[in-house]
């Protein structure tokens, strides 16, 4: 629509013969304003001997904007048992250079339930092999619409997508059709040859990894929910209008099972005392979010008489008064008891935690019946104090442990994944599993108590202003990481928290409030692999690459997390989707952003992944 000074083969001239590196911009293929001269017609009968009689290109007047521009009208007549095309030549090599990710353009469709091939052709191979790259554009819409087709959405006849050999050595794009078909029409303008932000063309690295999931299998419900950790970092937030209501937004974004404060937060040393009032507000701002919120009961550290510090002797009474003035609320009330209780001193000994827990936690329950009581939030899953604890404790609703892929920032990535998938940490000897832990829970406790991981992170070594050692936190890896860890143990685990929401390196957000990598691949679990669905498999084709195909009321979801540092293509071949109505890709890109991508309606679907990174294919409707 947009009037050019430049024919579409003056354009990508300009653009071949361009000496300098070229900067990711869009390429013009057509707008149809001088005419429709770059295209040709083709058939079967023909053969490129002379124009097709069976279909055609013809410039239209398109209104707009109290204008009169040009369009294009492609028509194919009513044929049987043959082929038909309309072809404008193109060059690969400059869609290389220019980073193509995508063609765009506006559509018309003639209200048919039919569909033209939208074709990219491709010479590849020492043999010069010629390959057709379809996408199955429908004519259904009788107004315009704009379209973005990923380049990655094209597949050839065994479902594969176009390397990036074959998109250099591209030639035509064509709207093709073949078989028999009725008259039809559709109509196009605009067409642009454009890059994704955050996309890269990918290298060439290791074959594709094709693997086929089933979708009708059963391999168990999913428990596991996420939540967040709110900490000192939430108090001046609370006095700042506008980064309290960025905050906010993120947190309704990402729905959080529960979000987890910690009593010793709030504690005022030039007070001596806590901030109650502030932990109200903390709690009814959480709660605005549409959150539930969890408060661990946890002492602060006071200077005793001789100036060395030490759980505050008057944390039983103001725990006791949190909740007794949050009796009878409209929410449901966890309550934390403890937060690395032998890690900090806090007791000596296993023996004596459980008699802390068993007093604290009879107490909590007078005070509201409706409560929901556990911990002791242990630093590590050592089995010896998990099992006196779990072989004493009363009033158990729910056993909390922290869990971290490592403590010191050495860890290198291959070590920090294992322990994700493993569910236990990489440089803790002798720990059990978080699937042992349930199990553990399972047979030493009647009822069972759920499973809270209260604090998970890749990481927990830390510098001495705080912020993480590990920078990878808040990077792709960190991203990969937490989707590897939460998806390998989600039917472990009931509730896992991340160790924070936002702040000074750890959290989903960073301090501006703008998204994280790992924001959104828990965003990711959140929506598409929901407490209650059906893990049908669990599969990894490779040490690099985990896949999980997931039931929902909804889609068949298959998340697809990649946990390596170079280029790699995942193929997947969906079983038991029927015929979709729709697909779909939410992926994590390269530059940590999230894309949400259209795919061909097809059961063989792949995913490009330039480093570390997370996408979930979902497959609509198709029973």
């Amino acid at each position: 629509m947009i009037v050019r000074t430049m024919t579409v083969v003056t354009a990508l001239l300009a653009l071949v013969i361009a000496a300098a590196p070229v900067s990711a911009v869009s390429i013009l293929l057509d707008d149809f304003e001088k005419g429709v001269g770059a295209w040709r017609t083709n058939d079967a009968r023909v053969a490129g001997a002379a124009p097709s009689d069976i279909c055609g290109i013809y410039t239209i007047a398109r209104q707009a904007d109290g204008r009169t521009q040009q369009a294009a009208l492609v028509e194919f007549l009513r044929a049987n048992n043959t082929w038909a095309s309309v072809s404008l030549p193109i060059n690969g090599a400059v869609w290389v250079r220019r980073n193509v990710g995508q063609i765009t353009f506006w559509v018309r469709g003639d209200g048919s339930s039919n569909t033209v091939d939208l074709t990219i052709r491709s010479r590849v191979g020492e043999e010069r092999r010629d390959v057709s790259y379809v996408y199955k554009l429908p004519l259904n819409s009788t107004e315009w619409q704009h379209r973005a087709v990923r380049v990655f959405g094209f597949q050839d006849e065994r479902g594969n997508t176009p390397t990036s050999e074959a998109l250099r050595n591209t030639y035509l794009l064509q709207f093709v059709k073949t078989g028999s078909w009725p008259t039809q029409s559709l109509q196009v303008d605009e067409m642009l040859a454009e890059p994704i932000p955050g996309w890269e063309q990918p290298v060439e690295g290791p074959p594709p990894l094709a693997t086929r999931l089933d979708f009708t299998l059963n391999s168990g419900r999913l428990l596991g929910q996420l939540g967040v950790n709110l900490g000192e970092e939430l108090a001046p937030i609370l006095d700042d209008r506008a980064s309290s209501a960025t905050i906010a937004r993120a947190l309704e974004q990402l729905t959080p099972c529960v979000v987890r404060m910690k009593l010793s937060d709030f504690y005022d040393a030039r007070l001596k005392d806590y901030d109650l009032i502030r932990l109200n507000r903390a709690i009814n701002w959480a709660t605005d979010t549409g959150a539930r919120t969890l408060v661990c009961l946890d002492p602060a550290r006071v200077p005793d008489a001789n100036g060395d510090l030490r759980p505050d002797p008057n944390f039983t009474s103001v725990a006791l008064k949190v909740v007794s003035l949050r009796r009878g609320g409209p929410h449901l009330r966890y309550y934390e008891l403890f937060d690395r209780p032998l890690l900090t001193g806090q007791f000596a000994s296993t023996s004596a935690l459980v008699a802390a827990y068993n007093d604290l936690a009879r107490r909590v329950l007078l005070a509201d019946p409706e409560a929901r009581v556990g911990g002791p939030g242990f630093a590590s899953a050592w089995e010896s104090n998990l099992r006196e604890f779990l072989t004493g404790a009363k009033n158990l609703h729910f056993l909390s442990l922290h869990f971290y892929g490592a403590h010191s920032a050495t860890a290198d990535d291959a070590t920090l994944y294992e322990a994700a998938l493993a569910g236990t940490a990489s440089d803790l000897p002798e720990q059990l599993s978080l699937m042992e832990v349930r199990e553990l829970a399972q047979s030493l406790q009647r009822p069972m108590p759920e499973l809270f991981v209260t604090s998970l992170a890749m990481n927990s070594a830390r510098r001495p202003d705080g912020t993480p050692a590990d920078d990878r936190i808040s990077e792709n890896t960190g991203a990969a990481w937490t989707a590897a860890a939460l998806l390998s143990s989600t039917c472990s685990m009931d509730k896992a928290l991340h160790h924070k929401l936002f702040g000074i390196g750890w959290g989903l957000l960073n301090s501006r409030g703008a998204p994280n990598p790992s924001f959104h691949a828990a965003w990711l679990l959140h929506t598409y692999a929901p407490r209650g669905a059906t893990l049908c498999e669990f599969v990894m084709p490779s040490s690099e690459v985990l896949i999980a195909a997931i039931w929902t009321p909804t889609a068949r979801n298959a998340f697809v997390v990649h946990m390596g540092d170079g280029a790699r293509t995942v193929v997947i071949e969906a079983a038991g989707v029927g015929t979709p109505v729709a697909v779909r890709e939410r992926r994590l890109t390269s530059s940590g952003e999230m894309q949400m991508t259209d795919l061909p309606k097809s059961t063989s679907q792949s995913v490009e992944f330039n480093g570390p990174g997370v996408a979930v294919i979902q497959f609509i409707g198709g029973e």
